[in-house]
C-alpha cells in the first residue's frame, strides 16, 4: 500500500505519480512498464517515487483505491438516480477502463469494487429477516454485477447514456427476470 501523505503536498505528488502510471498504461501493458520507465516519463528521480510506493504494483493499487474513494458518497441509496451517477462517474473516468483493459487487468476493479462500495444500502432494502442470512452475499452479488455492467458498457463504446445503463441495472435488480417453472 503507498505511504501515508501528512501533508496536502505530498497526496498532491502521490496522485501526480498514480496519473503518471495511469498515461503510461494508456499506451503500454502494465507489464510492459517499469518503475524507471515512470519516473522517466515523469521526470521525476528514483527516490522520491520510492519516498511514496513499494513498486508498481503498488502505484496501481493506489490509483483504484482513490478512483474509488473519489466515487464513494456518505449516504448511498438504491436510486435509479444513484445509479446513473456511478455510470456518469465511470463514463467520466474511462481512462482507468481503457488502462486496465488494455493491460487484462479488470479483475482489479472486482477486487476494489468489493472493498470500497458501501454494502450498507443494499441491506437497508432487504427485509429484516434476509439481512443476517444473504446480507453479505447480496452485496457481493450486486457490486460484481454493477461492475461487471459498467466494464461490458465499456466494451460497447458506452453506447447506452448513464440514464439507461442505470434504468436497466434497476430492472436487473427489482425487476422479475426469470419465470417459474
Amino acid at each position: 500500500m503507498a505511504r501515508k501523505c501528512i501533508t496536502e503536498q505530498s497526496a498532491r505528488r502521490q496522485r501526480w505519480i498514480e496519473n503518471g502510471l495511469l498515461e503510461l498504461m494508456l499506451r503500454r501493458t502494465f507489464d510492459e512498464i517499469t518503475v524507471s520507465d515512470l519516473c522517466r516519463h515523469l521526470e521525476l528521480p528514483r527516490r522520491s517515487f520510492y519516498r511514496y510506493f513499494r513498486d508498481l504494483p503498488d502505484v496501481l493499487d493506489s490509483l483504484l483505491e482513490h478512483t474509488f474513494q473519489d466515487m464513494a458518497v456518505s449516504d448511498r441509496s438504491l436510486s435509479i438516480e444513484e445509479f446513473a451517477e456511478n455510470y456518469r462517474y465511470w463514463l467520466e473516468h474511462q481512462k482507468v477502463l481503457d488502462a486496465l483493459r488494455r493491460s487484462g487487468m479488470v479483475q482489479k476493479l472486482f477486487e476494489f469494487l468489493t472493498r470500497y462500495t458501501d454494502t450498507s444500502s443494499i441491506r437497508n432494502h432487504m427485509s429484516p429477516d434476509e439481512v443476517p442470512l444473504t446480507g453479505r452475499e447480496a452485496s457481493v452479488f450486486v457490486i460484481t454485477g454493477f461492475i461487471a455492467l459498467v466494464i461490458d458498457w465499456h466494451a460497447d463504446n458506452f453506447r447506452r447514456t448513464p440514464e439507461e445503463m442505470a434504468r436497466i441495472t434497476w430492472r436487473l435488480l427489482f425487476a422479475p427476470i426469470l419465470r417459474e417453472p
